[in-house]
């Protein structure tokens, strides 16, 4: 879980905060048939940063599809595409930080155990669900069901050995 996090953060601070996509261009161009702003997500991502930046701490409040695309310039778009940033642009650092701490908590209860094979699967549907809610949105519950099942994965797992005697 923990390698997990380290790979997002760094991601999305390259692509997200310093908009290095030129270093993906490869990927992004030939493979995914986008262009570099992949699909205007990362003016999304500007204006929204933008936005964040004005409030901060507490955030802007929860606003709706229509409240959100009337801050872009022509662009469509019900949310910032990154789960991470909307999460912020809504309640600011202390509700990333809360965010935050779930994804930390889970990190601490699953990498200090030892795992039944079968319950590696856990890390690297965190890692792909991260994944999507970098250019995605709408992920907020689904990570915090994700994370919810990881930090209480024992139980999980002590069910999963039953079964299986």
């Amino acid at each position: 879980i923990k390698l997990c996090i380290i790979i997002h953060i760094a991601f999305f601070i390259l692509v997200v905060i310093g908009n290095k996509m030129q270093i993906f261009s490869f990927i992004i161009q030939n493979f995914l048939k986008r262009d570099l702003t992949l699909t205007t997500r990362t003016i999304i991502w500007d204006i929204t940063i933008e936005k964040i930046l004005e409030k901060p701490v507490l955030g802007n409040g929860f606003v709706d599809g229509n409240q959100f695309e009337s801050m872009l310039p022509h662009i469509i778009g019900v949310n910032a595409h990154n789960t991470y940033l909307m999460i912020t642009f809504i309640g600011g650092v202390a509700l990333l930080s809360v965010f935050l701490y779930m994804f930390w908590m889970a990190h601490l209860k699953y990498d200090k155990q030892k795992h039944n094979r079968v319950m590696a699967i856990i890390p690297i549907s965190l890692f792909l669900l991260m994944l999507r809610a970098q250019v995605e949105g709408a992920d907020t519950i689904w990570l915090i069901y994700l994370l919810y099942y990881i930090y209480f994965y024992k139980y999980t797992e002590n069910l999963y050995n039953d079964c299986g005697e």
